[in-house]
């Protein structure tokens, strides 16, 4: 019986010890019919030929550009599918798999009713008993001046567990699990987003053509949060890009709870920038709150993709 071809997609974008130590614990995985490809976003010093070195097994694609979280996944899916793939897992450099993961993942996709994308559910590392992503859910709430998605359910791992796989509006791309025959009907990511919420914008896509995007509760990964982007990078591009996903995905009676609310949160992060927050109220540095707003003029100029030198320099701001 011939096992089904699993590409396993890693970006590398100067991340040379996470990355190292996920491809370590992917050579720990028991699945054997595996093809691991590292994209290298144009990393510094040489980290593209020293992950060669270190792991001789794995394919590594070295790009002349950072082509961001969107660009480097299609890169490789192409690859994938011109190698025949069944599927492909997009994995974070900064994610340590279980051994039998793509088992698990295989397993229950084939069980399910026209399967998109699925995720397992994701830990906080090295709190490994602490979850990060178990849903994919959009909220708007008054109260917090927060309109996002909602990444974790109230259940501990112990009721979870023995959850048979639920829907979810996306399936995270730190752990993506897809056919290759669903990604040839949909298309790619939308490069338009660069990063963050790139995957929501996906499954919607895949919604609208019948697929259900899924969590796979008996499986599961560790993620060191925040350890693959700069925080300030990840501020700019998840507000430029919520905005961005909202106008083309939300309904309008989603749209008529959030905007509010991220008004209020607009007014906050413009008098944080505008050093008018006291400091015994000042919960974010004026940095974030400078790159917040770069988000919103960004969109509204629209200007999508990697950022331009004027938003460099506030993103990259020591």
């Amino acid at each position: 019986m011939n096992l089904p071809l699993v590409h396993i997609i890693i970006l590398n974008w100067n991340g040379l010890n996470d990355t190292s130590e996920c491809l370590a614990s992917i050579k720990k995985l028991t699945y054997p019919n595996v093809h691991v490809q590292v994209i290298d976003n144009a990393s510094k010093n040489g980290e593209a030929e020293i992950i060669e070195k270190r792991f001789p097994e794995v394919e590594v694609l070295k790009q002349t550009e950072n082509l961001g979280f969107c660009g480097g996944c299609n890169a490789g899916m192409k690859k994938a599918l011109a190698e025949n793939a069944d599927f492909v897992m997009l994995l974070n450099n900064d994610a340590i798999v279980s051994p039998n993961l793509i088992e698990t993942l295989l397993e229950e996709y084939e069980k399910l009713e026209n399967p998109g994308a699925v995720s397992p559910i994701i830990f906080k590392y090295p709190e490994t008993k602490k979850i990060w992503f178990s849903i994919a859910k959009w909220e708007a709430v008054w109260k917090t001046g927060e309109a996002k998605f909602r990444l974790v359910l109230d259940e501990n791992y112990e009721e979870l567990k023995s959850r048979k796989p639920y829907p979810t509006e996306f399936a995270c791309g730190c752990c993506l699990f897809i056919s290759t025959r669903v990604i040839k009907e949909v298309g790619m990511f939308d490069e338009r987003y660069f990063a963050f919420y790139d995957e929501a914008e996906w499954c919607v896509r895949m919604k609208r053509r019948g697929f259900t995007s899924y969590i796979v509760p008996s499986a599961f990964i560790y993620h060191k949060v925040g350890g693959s982007t700069p925080s300030l990078v990840s501020t700019y591009l998840l507000n430029r890009n919520r905005l961005l996903w909202i106008a083309e995905n939300l309904s309008f009676g989603q749209k008529v709870r959030s905007y509010p609310v991220m008004a209020k949160e607009f007014v906050w992060h413009l008098l944080n920038a505008g050093k008018l927050i006291p400091e015994r109220k000042r919960y974010i540095p004026r940095a974030r709150s400078r790159a917040f707003l770069q988000g919103y003029k960004d969109y509204f100029l629209r200007r999508f993709g990697k950022w331009g030198k004027e938003t460099e320099k506030v993103i990259f701001r020591k």
